[in-house]
């Protein structure tokens, strides 16, 4: 019974510390802004942070799509089609993160300012309420977009164990067999593996770009030039080398 309500209490643990924090940061929020010029000027200052939105959401997007890419795979971001609201989701994610490096900092300088910790003049409190947010930005930042290489990374462990990519804000891997249709083709960083399994990405261009999961390479060529079919989960042939072998 003193087990069970051991791991009972351990489990509401990760709740109790968020609740916490929220607290601790919410509160030093409004020690922070209370009697200051963000009060007075309120809503001038949320309007400043939202207008520019519609345009630092695509961007963020934009951000992490080409870290997913190009990090790990090599493919550029032109080569893979995504939904204009995929990249507005995908932007939401390093935002919310730096809003709550943002509240954070705020947060840390709110509580000085409740306990009258002073640094020696206004400038000195200012630049250092400026460090303090600027750091907590670039680790927000650091972390959002570090996300999207860590993603990359579990997307080609998993084509390397003969399974599909998880689908990471509309970017799906996919795995399948190519054989050519022509008997010579152009192939960029070639030649073209027709006996393992390759990774293909959604797209409707030109050229299709294929990674190969053994030597970590990509490669494209004409989509005209070439016939894919989905490869099985949990297998790392294709059904031609199979049938020769």
């Amino acid at each position: 019974m003193a087990h069970r309500l051991s791991v009972d209490t351990l489990g509401f643990l990760p709740a109790l510390l968020i609740a916490g924090g929220a607290w601790l940061v919410g509160s030093g929020c409004l020690h922070a802004i209370r009697d200051s010029w963000v009060t007075r000027h309120g809503v001038a200052l949320l309007s400043v942070l939202v207008l520019p939105l519609p345009f630092v959401l695509p961007f963020f997007g934009e951000v992490m799509k080409l870290l997913y890419l190009q990090s790990v795979f090599g493919i550029p971001t032109s080569a893979v089609d995504t939904e204009v609201y995929v990249m507005y989701a995908a932007g939401v994610y390093p935002a919310l993160w730096c809003a709550g490096a943002l509240l954070t900092g705020t947060g840390l300088v709110g509580w000085g300012r409740y306990f009258y910790w002073s640094l020696g003049g206004k400038f000195y409190e200012s630049f250092v309420v400026t460090v303090i947010v600027v750091l907590f930005l670039f680790l927000a930042l650091y972390g959002s977009f570090g996300d999207s290489i860590n993603a990359a990374k579990k997307a080609a462990s998993a084509a390397r164990h003969e399974e599909n990519p998880n689908q990471y804000f509309g970017l799906a891997g996919e795995r399948v067999c190519v054989q050519p249709i022509a008997k010579s083709i152009p192939i960029h960083n070639g030649p073209l593996p027709t006996t393992r399994p390759l990774v293909v990405f959604d797209t409707t261009a030109s050229e299709v770009w294929l990674w190969d999961p053994k030597t970590g390479k990509a490669l494209h060529t004409p989509r005209e030039k070439i016939a894919t079919t989905e490869a099985q989960q949990g297998v790392g042939k294709c059904p031609a080398s199979r049938s020769r072998g």
